[in-house]
């Protein structure tokens, strides 16, 4: 017996994202230590539209108690692409009430940096990702339903965002009558740094509960994160979903994610050289300083046919640092609208 799965992902994205150059103060004594702002100023940032192109196909194939999935995927954007080979293999045990899970995947991505406001020209940058898991999922009850897996995962190569850059903040104030006038003029901007080998573990535990009486499930989930770049995160996820018709689910969400900072994030270096004192690593991405999201929504999924499904989503994201330091001005929100076809065949 053999099953196929196709997905094809069309995306656009527009908006703007800061460049890692924190926001300078108007004025500061020439004897004081320049502090960063944490209000909701806006650092600078660059104008930003992209189109994403992707897709997978998933063959499912059964003998026996065994399941095979290869999978092939593919997605493009017009600076970076990305290929991908992943195999699952399953065993049912225990009268199918055990299931055992196997896999490992290879991700392929190239990196084409463009000329951009606050960006510059470079060759193709490589990285190569490798993931090992190993999972269980275990029929509890007839209404319950617990899951676990563990990912291992190395990359190695460019993990770096070509369009960030560092500020290591001296000699950048004109002295005038005993105050100083902050100006980007004599700032000394460098590319970001990052580790070119980064590890990971991600342990994943999820319960499925079927409540008959009131026609509806509920999925909960925790994630538990740690990596190289010293990042440990935890995940909690709610989702319930409501049986309106025989056709039609209705399903509210909620995810809570909070992370540490990486081992090399800094908003800037004040009183270091770029040239000479400059540390072996550096970033001022937000997105890895601690901070936490949070995402609630809902979603409405509709059975036309037996092979036709139609998905509509609606999300609220929002992110928010921790560390007292970082603008608050440079996380995002955001309102997520989605639609999806799905063909069972």
């Amino acid at each position: 017996v053999e099953q196929r799965c196709e997905r094809l992902v069309t995306a656009a994205i527009s908006g703007a994202t800061p460049t890692g150059i924190p926001t300078l103060p108007t004025e500061t004594p020439a004897t004081t230590v320049v502090p960063l702002p944490t209000s909701n100023s806006r650092p600078p940032a660059v104008s930003l539209r992209d189109d994403r192109r992707a897709g997978f196909i998933q063959p499912e194939m059964h003998w026996g108690r065994h399941t095979f999935a290869p999978k092939y995927s593919y997605s493009d954007e017009h600076d970076y692409t990305s290929r991908g080979l992943a195999y699952t293999h399953s065993v049912a045990l225990n009268e199918k009430n055990t299931t055992l899970s196997f896999g490992a995947s290879y991700t392929s991505d190239v990196i084409h940096p463009t000329v951009t406001p606050g960006s510059w020209l470079g060759d193709s940058k490589h990285k190569d990702t490798y993931d090992f898991l190993i999972g269980i999922n275990q029929i509890l009850t007839k209404t319950t339903v617990l899951s676990a897996n563990l990912t291992l995962g190395t990359s190695s190569g460019y993990h770096a965002d070509p369009y960030k850059r560092f500020a290591f903040m001296q000699d950048i104030y004109d002295y005038v009558d005993g105050a100083v006038t902050p100006t980007y003029a004599g700032l000394p901007l460098a590319d970001e740094l990052r580790p070119g080998h980064r590890t990971r573990q991600v342990l994943h535990l999820a319960v499925n509960q079927y409540m008959p009486k009131v026609n509806a499930g509920a999925e909960l989930a925790y994630r538990f994160s740690h990596d190289s770049f010293g990042i440990v995160s935890h995940t909690a996820e709610a989702i319930w979903n409501q049986k309106i018709t025989q056709r039609v689910i209705f399903s509210p969400l909620f995810r809570y994610y909070q992370q540490s900072a990486a081992d090399f994030y800094h908003t800037s270096l004040p009183g270091l050289r770029f040239d000479v004192d400059a540390p072996e690593f550096y970033s001022a991405d937000y997105r890895l300083s601690k901070m936490r999201t949070l995402t609630y929504g809902a979603s409405l999924s509709f059975r036309v046919q037996k092979w036709l499904n139609l998905d509509v989503a609606v999300k609220r994201y929002t992110m928010h640092g921790l560390d007292g330091i970082t603008e608050q001005g440079a996380y995002p929100a955001a309102n997520v609208y989605t639609g999806g076809v799905k063909i069972i065949f």
